[in-house]
């Protein structure tokens, strides 16, 4: 039992391994796309919430007003997160 049980976990660890190298060709870079893309976004959105308060003249409606509580929390994050100082590295991968 104990020699049976150890080539199941060989073929376990073989089998996760195939799945994870396939996963990091096929599929990493298209999440890591996807991800970079939902955070562009998101500094776009917050963008738009916080340009009252930044001093930048946009229309702002009820909406974004209603919103305003719940997305006050995340303003010094996203301000610094924005306001960072980049450098050709940063953007570099994604100009391909």
């Amino acid at each position: 039992m104990p020699l049976e049980r150890s080539w199941r976990d060989k073929l376990d660890k073989v089998k996760k391994n195939i799945e994870d190298f396939l996963y990091g060709m096929f599929y990493h870079q298209l999440y890591l796309d996807s991800k970079r893309f939902s955070s562009s976004f998101r500094d776009f959105i917050l963008f738009v919430m916080y340009s009252d308060i930044i001093g930048i003249p946009l229309f702002t409606n009820v909406l974004t007003l209603r919103l305003l509580p719940y997305i006050l929390g995340e303003l010094y994050e996203w301000r610094i997160r924005v306001l960072r100082e980049r450098d050709i590295t940063d953007i570099a991968p994604e100009a391909g």
